[in-house]
C-alpha cells in the first residue's frame, strides 16, 4: 500500500487527482459528520435538560406527598397510642420524635419531647386548622418539624420531627447519575443534598433559578454538570417558604450517545480516508497509466520507432486513442519505409546498372511497407515480349531471391496496357491466369493486386501483391505500389531497352 502510494504521488497528475478526491469526498464527509455531531450534542443536551427538569418536578412532588402523608400518620398516631408502638407502625418509619402539645405542655408519644415555640404566623395557621412545617437547628442540615392540629373537640397539636430518609427518600432509589438538592426559597437555607456539593457550588447553582425554565452548568473535579430546578409550592399548604428542588447530572451522562458517536467518528474518518486513497489510486491508475503509455509511445514515434504497439484493451476513450496511435504508427512506419525504399532505389539507380540488385531491394522493402503475403516483380523480355521473368522471395524463405521464366500472352499484356491504374484480380484453381500470377496460385493466394510497370507509355512488366485471405488493397498501399513500380520502371529501363 505504501509503495503503491509512493509511486502514485510521484507524478503531478496523480497528486492533483488525490487532492481532487480528498476535496470532493473526504472534506464533505468530515463536514457532514462534524455538523451531525454538533447538532446531536445540542439535541441531546436539550432533551437531557428537559428530562432533568421533569425529574426535579417528580422529586419535588414526591416530597410534598410525603409531607401530606406524614400529617395523616401523626394525627392517626395521636388517637391510637397502642398502634404507634407496633414495630411496623408507620409512625416509627416516619418520625424520629412525636409529641402532643396542649396549652404549651408536650406529651411524648415517640422519642424526646417536642415543645418548640412556633412563630405567630404558624400559631395562627394551627388555630385555623392548617398544618405547619417548621425548620430548626443547623442551617446546613436543619431539622424538619411538622405540626398538625388535632380535630375538634381536641385543642392540642401533634408535632413530629420527620426522619430524613423518609422525607427525602433513599439514595439508592434516585435516578441514575442524578443528584438532588432542596433549598428554601428566599432564605437560601439548604435542606438536603444527595451528593457531596460544597456551599460555594450550591450557592452558584441556586442563584440563576429565578424561574423553572432556566438551567445552569457547574464544574466539579474537572467534570461539567448540568442543573435544572423545580419550585415546589409550600406556603398555601404548610405555611412555609417554597422549596426549590435542584436536579443535577453530569453532562457526559447526557452526551453518552454523542460521545459514543465521537469515539466511532475517528475510525470512520480514517476508513473514509483510506477508501478515498484506495479509490484515488485505483482510478488514477486508469487515467495516469494510459497517459504515461501514450506519452512514451509518442516519444517512440519521435525516435522513429514504428514497430512498437500500445495494444490498449480498453472500452473507453483511452482505448480509442491507443488504437488511433497504433494505426498512426503503423501508417507512419510504412510511409517512412516507403520513402526510405524509394530513396535507396534512387541512390542505387544512380550508382549501378545492375537491375537485379534493384529488384532484390524492391522485394525486400515491399514486405515492410505493404501487408501482402507474396510479392512478385515481372519484367517482359525486350527482345521477346511473349516471355517474361518473374522475381520473388518465397514465403518460407523471405531472405532469399528467386526468378522464374514463363510465357506471357499478348492478351494479358494488352490488359495491363489498358488498365494503367492497377487492378484487382481473383485467383482460383480453375481460372485462366496470366503467367506472372502462376506463382501466386502455387503459394495458395486467393487474390492479387496488379500494378503495371510502365516506361514511356510502354508496359514493360507488372508488380503483383498476393493475399491469402482475399482482402483488398487500401488506397495508400496502391499509391506506394505505384510509386515503387515507377521506380522499378526507371531502374530497368536501360536493361529493358538493350
Amino acid at each position: 500500500m505504501i509503495g503503491a502510494l509512493r509511486r502514485f504521488v510521484a507524478t503531478r497528475v496523480s497528486r492533483r487527482l488525490f487532492v481532487l478526491f480528498v476535496l470532493s469526498a473526504f472534506l464533505p464527509l468530515a463536514a457532514i459528520a462534524l455538523l451531525s455531531l454538533t447538532q446531536m450534542r445540542a439535541l441531546l443536551l436539550q432533551q437531557g435538560d428537559q428530562r432533568l427538569a421533569a425529574t426535579a418536578k417528580t422529586y419535588g412532588m414526591s416530597v410534598f406527598e410525603r409531607l401530606l402523608m406524614a400529617g395523616d400518620v401523626a394525627v392517626a398516631a395521636a388517637f391510637d397510642p397502642q398502634g404507634r408502638r407496633s414495630p411496623d407502625a408507620l409512625a416509627l418509619r416516619t418520625f424520629s420524635a412525636l409529641s402532643i402539645v396542649t396549652a404549651g405542655k408536650p406529651v411524648t408519644l415517640l422519642g424526646p419531647a417536642l415543645a418548640a415555640p412556633f412563630p405567630a404566623e404558624a400559631q395562627e395557621r394551627l388555630a385555623s386548622g392548617k398544618p405547619v412545617v417548621v425548620l430548626l437547628g443547623d442551617p446546613r442540615s436543619p431539622r424538619v418539624l411538622l405540626a398538625s392540629p388535632l380535630p375538634p373537640p381536641s385543642a392540642g397539636v401533634v408535632v413530629g420531627e420527620l426522619i430524613p430518609e423518609y422525607l427525602w427518600g433513599p439514595d439508592d432509589e434516585l435516578p441514575a447519575s442524578t443528584d438532588f438538592c432542596v433549598y428554601e426559597e428566599g432564605s437560601r437555607l439548604w435542606l438536603h443534598c444527595s451528593g457531596s456539593i460544597d456551599a460555594t457550588v450550591l450557592e452558584s447553582v441556586s442563584k440563576p433559578f429565578s424561574t423553572t425554565l432556566e438551567s445552569a452548568t457547574w464544574t466539579r473535579d474537572g467534570e461539567t454538570y448540568r442543573a435544572r430546578a423545580w419550585t415546589q409550592f409550600m406556603r398555601a399548604t404548610f405555611g412555609t417558604a417554597d422549596w426549590v428542588v435542584v436536579a443535577t447530572q453530569p453532562q457526559a451522562f447526557q452526551l453518552a450517545r454523542a460521545n459514543e458517536f465521537g469515539r466511532q467518528y475517528l475510525p470512520v474518518i480514517a476508513l473514509a480516508l483510506l477508501l478515498a486513497i484506495w479509490f484515488t489510486i485505483r482510478q488514477s491508475r486508469n487515467i495516469v497509466d494510459p497517459v504515461a503509455q501514450l506519452a512514451e509511445r509518442a516519444r517512440g514515434i519521435a525516435r522513429q520507432d514504428f514497430d512498437t504497439r500500445l495494444n490498449l484493451k480498453r472500452e473507453d476513450e483511452f482505448g480509442e486513442l491507443g488504437a488511433a496511435i497504433d494505426q498512426m504508427s503503423r501508417t507512419l512506419g510504412r510511409q517512412f519505409a516507403s520513402l526510405t525504399t524509394l530513396s535507396e532505389i534512387d541512390r542505387l539507380i544512380l550508382s549501378t546498372q545492375d537491375t537485379t540488385q534493384v529488384l532484390r531491394l524492391v522485394l525486400q522493402r515491399l514486405r515492410q511497407v505493404v501487408p501482402a503475403e507474396v510479392i512478385t516483380l515481372t519484367l517482359f523480355e525486350h527482345d521477346n515480349p511473349d516471355r517474361a521473368r518473374t522475381y520473388f522471395a518465397p514465403p518460407e524463405a523471405p531472405e532469399t531471391f528467386s526468378m522464374v521464366r514463363h510465357e506471357v500472352a499478348a492478351a494479358h499484356r494488352s490488359v495491363l496496357a489498358d488498365d494503367r491504374g492497377g487492378r484487382w484480380m481473383a485467383i482460383s484453381v480453375d481460372a485462366k491466369l496470366p503467367g506472372y500470377l502462376g506463382m501466386m496460385r502455387e503459394q495458395g493466394m486467393q487474390s492479387a493486386y496488379v500494378e503495371p510497370i510502365v516506361w514511356r507509355d510502354t508496359v514493360c512488366g507488372a508488380l503483383a501483391l498476393g493475399y491469402r485471405d482475399g482482402s483488398s488493397v487500401t488506397e495508400e498501399e496502391r499509391r506506394r505500389a505505384q510509386e515503387l513500380a515507377d521506380r522499378v520502371a526507371v531502374a530497368v529501363s536501360s536493361a529493358w531497352r538493350d
